[in-house]
């Protein structure tokens, strides 16, 4: 890494070190893709054995399926509502090692688009892969691709941040996963977003995204956009050209 860190503002230290923990994932994520079957089915190996003593996992026999062709015969396709009864006793009776065997840390909150909002189960482990490939592979592949010239600019969020975060009866966490996090690293968001923070935490309702929008043009050190956790992992693909794209703006 050529950059000096004496040189970084509050913002660059972060970003450089999502970058120093992005690198070592984006070329791993490559070596990945060279074989990219044969890694989905170490994978889903891999959770059939974490899972195959879980109600779900017995039922469907996990222990007995060692190809994906034999998953695919003896597991049905299936949508939410066929996992809702077990959700519902493990957020509502706090029941475990039910459809998986990991510890549930939070249920995220769909938008409801189509029906009633549902709550989809968060582990520890997916919680952890997320904030692995989200964030730092982001940031470690705009660096390969674009350098580190951008590295003191800072973040537009449009996240949602009022929505409120609730508590199903088992205890555990319930609301958008954007809110969350955002909640988790509140003491941190002044270095590196254009919003401040009565912006990200309005008082009472309001429009947060205009707000956002309106801080993020006004900020000279504007680097890169995001939307909110569930829209980045739509989009995360395109981060790169979302830089490129403010980065020839400013050079403009």
């Amino acid at each position: 890494m050529a950059i000096e860190e004496r040189k970084l503002t509050p913002a660059g230290q972060g970003n450089l070190q999502q970058i120093k923990l992005g690198i070592p994932v984006v070329e791993a994520l490559n070596r990945m893709a060279e074989n990219p079957m044969g890694e989905n089915e170490k994978l889903l190996l891999r959770i059939l054995e974490q899972n195959k003593d879980t109600e779900y996992g017995r039922k469907y026999g996990f222990a007995d399926i060692h190809s994906i062709e034999e998953y695919q015969k003896k597991v049905p396709v299936s949508v939410y509502d066929d996992y809702a009864r077990y959700i519902l006793r493990m957020s509502e009776d706090g029941e475990e090692n039910l459809i998986t065997s990991g510890k549930v840390v939070h249920y995220n909150k769909s938008s409801g688009t189509v029906g009633n909002p549902k709550r989809i189960p968060l582990t520890e482990e997916a919680f952890q892969v997320f904030q692995k490939y989200n964030g730092p592979y982001r940031m470690g592949l705009v660096a390969k691709e674009l350098g580190e010239d951008w590295i003191n600019g800072r973040n537009m969020s449009i996240a949602e941040s009022i929505a409120e975060i609730q508590h199903v009866k088992s205890g555990v966490t319930y609301g958008a996963l954007s809110v969350k996090m955002i909640g988790e690293f509140r003491p941190y968001l002044g270095m590196s977003f254009t919003s401040p923070d009565e912006a990200i935490y309005p008082e009472s309702e309001t429009n947060t995204r205009y707000l956002h929008a309106r801080f993020g043009l006004m900020d000279q050190d504007l680097t890169k956009a995001t939307f909110s956790a569930i829209y980045k992992l739509i989009f995360s693909s395109f981060s790169v050209l979302t830089f490129a794209s403010i980065s020839l703006t400013r050079t403009a």
